[in-house]
């Protein structure tokens, strides 16, 4: 997904009003205010709220924190795994069967179990992978934003096997903040910053910077090459942009009633000149 300035033009036409109205109050020539007010685009991207602003209005690009998004995660995980065991078995011949499965890891065996509803009634349709699968299992339970919502997994690993997926969560949870990742280049481009686990991802992404002096068209684009950024047709995307955009507008509406009202005027980052 990419946003860029002509994006910003056609698909925000209020935004772009305020924006020509915040140039002249602000002070700031064309090229240093399109990049300040991109770079407040970035980070409400990014980060979900103004550098300098409340905390508590939240529109940024999923997860809103890398706690959560580690979360999500694990539970994606367990949502497409269910492990099998020998736990809980009363019944002492079944025990014994489960235990030889499992140590011999004999998968057609632990598929007619599963079928049978040794491991339960409601997992019967429950397809048995071999170790080192888990990202088999994980990929192909995920919608097409990633996330895993089932109520019963539709694989089953056998537990023998438990570091396995306990190694393929830890993989798995260095991908978080991949989707953010996909604009920081830009913000990066703009003067901005993020946090290292947002950093790490920024390959996701790109930026194409033309706000310099002597351009015959200046503009800027944000470029959101992560698996998040490709799957806009659910139009979660889109929806975050416009959430975006619409704050931007009310925060440069307000701005410039400031400004106006005390006669000030702002620098290149923000500040206010008297």
């Amino acid at each position: 997904m990419a946003l860029d300035a002509q994006h910003f033009k056609t698909n925000f036409p209020e935004w772009h009003r305020a924006f020509e109205d915040w140039v002249v109050a602000s002070g700031l020539g064309i090229v240093d205010a399109f990049r300040y007010q991109c770079r407040m685009i970035g980070s409400a991207l990014v980060l979900g709220y103004e550098p300098s602003g409340s905390k508590n209005w939240n529109q940024s690009t999923p997860p809103n924190d890398r706690k959560q998004g580690e979360a999500a995660v694990r539970r994606d995980v367990r949502r497409s795994i269910y492990p099998l065991t020998s736990k809980g078995f009363r019944n002492v011949k079944v025990k014994r069967r489960v235990e030889d499965a499992l140590r011999s890891e004999d998968v057609s065996k632990l598929q007619m179990m599963v079928q049978q509803g040794v491991f339960g009634h409601d997992r019967t349709s429950m397809k048995v992978l071999p170790a080192g699968n888990e990202f088999t299992a994980h990929q192909n339970s995920r919608v097409s934003r990633g996330r895993v919502l089932l109520k019963q997994p539709r694989f089953a690993i056998p537990a023998r096997t438990m570091s396995y997926i306990k190694s393929y969560t830890a993989e798995a949870m260095h991908g978080v903040g991949q989707a953010k990742g996909g604009w920081a280049n830009g913000l990066f481009a703009l003067g901005g910053k993020v946090p290292p686990w947002i950093a790490r991802h920024r390959k996701a992404g790109a930026a194409r910077d033309n706000l310099k002096p002597n351009q015959t068209e200046i503009g800027f684009s944000f470029i959101n090459r992560s698996k998040w950024g490709a799957y806009d047709d659910e139009g979660e995307a889109r929806r975050i942009a416009e959430s975006v955009m619409r704050n931007r507008e009310n925060l440069i509406t307000a701005d410039i009633k400031f400004l106006i009202e005390r006669g000030w005027q702002r620098d290149t980052q923000g500040r206010i000149l008297r």
